[in-house]
């Protein structure tokens, strides 16, 4: 199962996460992901504008065996500007 996370500061709530896409991969075929695909679910705030923040995205993924603890992993991180130039 693997997911990103977009993380962001506002002034209601300090700290805000947001996730904008999840997959469960059950073969190697599964695992290809193309761009514009990671946006399964929509970035928006209902309290505050997101014009101008820096938004940080998070990649995390878990494995789930047949028997035995779930094991959490967090891959990498790259902060952007919202909304970016290229977002159309």
């Amino acid at each position: 199962f693997v997911f990103v996370v977009a993380e962001y500061r506002g002034s209601v709530h300090r700290r805000n996460g947001v996730v904008i896409f999840d997959h469960i991969i059950e073969s190697e075929k599964d695992s290809i992901i193309k761009g514009r695909d990671l946006i399964k679910y929509p970035l928006v705030d209902e309290v505050e504008s997101l014009k101008d923040v820096s938004i940080q995205l998070k990649l995390g993924y878990d494995v789930h065996p047949l028997f035995g603890p779930m094991q959490l992993f967090g891959t990498g991180q790259r902060v952007i500007p919202y909304p970016a130039d290229d977002m159309g």
